[in-house]
């Protein structure tokens, strides 16, 4: 089976799945209370249809809301509820006839809550926006929303730190992409730019406010109006599977690809494969993954009770002790010559830097802007073995990616260059 949904909690396992390849075998919602030993489905009544979406309601165990569809590979379905933990179904009577391929529900407020409707046409398709504020007891038409993708495809995410704010990304085969905001639950939109193409996941960051991801290519720190890469350490001719941001335990960002899970600090953005992941079932084949699961998938999963890590794959689920942080140091032996991420990241208008020497040294600290253009010198001096920190101040440099790179050479004629990206954002 192809995992496309977990969720974890204890000894109890929800497995969302999808199945491919023409077997005896169902897809639909697998659930297990002993660690995943042994296995029942709960939606066998509804049909052999796979999962397309899962969300669950942490402070009600009981009540999850699962979107379901008709056959046992497709990307849309139907809107159910549980309030008895998958024993009783309901569909949701007002979308009853509406193909759902995206659902969320607000993290700040339980009650409201997002269904994205796709309506197939021959040369592309229409995507209609629901919603409802009285947790699914009715729900309303957005008619104004900015649907008609033309044989791409629209992205929706909602802002995790402010309740009425989402983002559209529209993407057009004839007039180009586009990104939109609305920051009243949807009843107005305002364009806001040209995203760097359109990307079935897009999600907004859990700690910082206007922080947008377009999976793991490109990230906006104000809203979407300016768009950087996020890609280093990536390989490119990997696939991109799902993103997963832990904000309980480590506070990384987990980047789950075809040749590997990798892990970035938030903010840094430099993505390291975290070791032995390589060898897990994640490629694109039969029966297992294919670009057609891209969007549908929330599969990596951290236990806090048992500080275990979950991976949905597409040959089964998978599970490893978590990490607590990730080391960027590249292979190379830097002999303990150490240039930290500054922090903030993006700032305005001062951030910190940090960096060890460890022996007497001559160094130079630089900032470049994005097209190699020195701006800045902030340190040009021999100095003595030991952990240094400075505060830069942005001053009048404009918003963007700036590169700070430190050179050192010691007095054994060792010679260092380590430089990190940063964010102004005004």
């Amino acid at each position: 089976m192809v995992i496309r949904q977990l969720y974890v909690s204890g000894d109890t396992i929800y497995a969302g799945t999808a199945v491919r390849s023409q077997t005896n075998i169902n897809a639909g919602l697998y659930y297990s209370e002993d660690g995943g030993i042994y296995w029942s489905q709960l939606d066998t009544a509804l049909g052999n249809g796979a999962i397309i979406d899962l969300e669950f309601l942490p402070e009600n165990k009981d009540t999850f809301y699962m979107v379901k569809g008709i056959s046992p590979y497709t990307s849309g379905g139907y809107l159910y509820k549980t309030t008895n933990r998958g024993c009783d179904w309901q569909i949701i009577t007002e979308l009853a006839d509406k193909f759902i391929n995206w659902f969320e529900i607000s993290n700040l407020n339980r009650n409201l809550l997002y269904a994205l409707e796709i309506i197939p046409f021959p040369t592309g398709s229409l995507e209609l926006l629901h919603r409802s504020s009285d947790a699914g007891e009715s729900w309303e038409d957005i008619s104004n929303f900015p649907s008609d993708s033309h044989g791409n495809r629209v992205s929706v995410a909602m802002d995790e730190l402010n309740e009425g704010f989402l983002y559209a990304a529209v993407g057009t085969s004839l007039l180009g992409d586009y990104f939109y905001k609305s920051s009243d639950k949807g009843v107005s939109w305002v364009y806001i730019s040209e995203p760097p193409g359109i990307s079935p996941d897009m999600f907004t960051d859990d700690y910082q406010a206007d922080l947008i991801y377009l999976n793991s290519m490109y990230a906006s720190y104000n809203g979407g109006f300016d768009w950087v890469r996020i890609d280093s350490g990536l390989v490119e001719d990997s696939n991109y599977l799902s993103f997963y941001q832990d904000i309980k335990s480590t506070s990384l960002l987990y980047n789950l690809r075809t040749d590997g899970i990798f892990i970035s600090k938030r903010g840094d953005f430099l993505w390291v494969k975290l070791e032995d992941s390589e060898v897990l079932p994640l490629s694109y084949g039969i029966g297992g993954f294919s670009n057609f699961d891209v969007g549908l998938l929330s599969n990596i999963i951290i236990n806090t009770n048992s500080n275990k890590l979950y991976v949905g794959t597409g040959y089964g689920i998978y599970k490893r002790d978590y990490i607590t942080d990730v080391n960027h140091q590249s292979s190379e032996d830097l002999n303990d010559f150490r240039l930290e991420q500054n922090y903030p990241n993006p700032f305005n208008p001062s951030t910190t830097i940090s960096y060890l020497i460890p022996e007497r040294s001559f160094i130079t600290i630089r900032v470049y802007n994005i097209l190699g253009k020195e701006v800045r010198t902030l340190v040009e001096q021999e100095q003595t073995a030991g952990q240094y920190e400075l505060v830069f101040e942005s001053n009048n440099l404009p918003s963007g990616v700036y590169l700070y790179v430190l050179s050192a050479t010691s007095e054994n004629g060792l010679r260092i260059k380590e430089g990190k990206k940063m964010i102004i954002v005004k």
